[in-house]
């Protein structure tokens, strides 16, 4: 009985090793980025997942064009944050948007990105046939961004968080 213990023991020791963890990058392509009604917040939101990020809209999603190859640039630090979480369950914008967020569903993980990161917003004008400006683009894109759990992490040189548009 005692060889059968061991040898459980040393198969469950040599299986298990930090080196099997594989984080799987989130993936919110062709999901509608969205606001807060009352809060800076742009989020996207993919079933029970969420990826938002809070800056100061009014100031960045101006309605004027960004100059070719000049995009505005928000740096990430303590206000300006990209978070990505995953909750107990299909999630919609009060877990974020609500100053009080509801008990259900809840948050099992948080990822954050680092401080220093980049935010890039190029905003462009679509016209209409009368040559009228009909609203602006703004592509947002993280560049450099490494989300932390606190135990793992992950990076994306560039990800484009999508448009969003404003009317002018």
């Amino acid at each position: 009985m005692k060889k059968i213990i061991f040898t459980l023991f040393i198969s469950l020791l040599l299986g298990c090793s930090d080196a099997d963890v594989v984080i799987e990058p989130f993936d919110f392509d062709g999901i509608t980025i969205n606001k807060c009604d009352t809060k800076d917040i742009l989020y996207k939101i993919k079933s029970s997942e969420i990826l938002f990020v809070t800056f100061p809209i009014a100031e960045n999603l101006k309605s004027e064009e960004t100059p070719a190859n000049a995009p505005r640039e928000i740096i990430l630090n303590t206000t300006n944050k990209v978070i990505y979480r995953v909750y107990s369950d299909a999630a919609n914008a009060t877990v974020i948007c609500n100053d009080i967020p509801p008990a259900s569903p809840f948050t099992q993980t948080e990822w954050n990105a680092k401080a220093g990161a980049k935010i890039q917003i190029v905003t462009t004008k679509k016209l209409n046939a009368a040559n009228v400006i009909e609203y602006y683009k703004h592509v947002i894109t993280f560049k450099n961004i490494e989300f932390s759990n606190g135990t793992d992490s992950f990076v994306y040189d560039s990800y484009e968080f999508g448009e969003y548009r404003t009317n002018p």
